[in-house]
């Protein structure tokens, strides 16, 4: 894995939000890359593995 996009929506779960999103993945060392905020609620996360260049372009 080089990236890891995150898209957060607010949202509010109860006793049913017990599920682990990345479960069964490796540890990584990751460092947040860049940040947007899409129609003023959700938001964008770019995490990139720490000490990794950044991308051309």
């Amino acid at each position: 894995m080089d990236r890891l996009r995150l898209m957060v929506f607010p949202q509010v779960l109860g006793e049913s939000g017990e599920e682990r999103m990345l479960a069964g993945l490796p540890d990584l060392d990751l460092r947040l890359a860049a940040t947007e905020v899409l129609d003023k609620r959700l938001v964008l996360l770019d995490y990139r593995l720490d000490g990794a260049p950044e991308p051309a372009g």
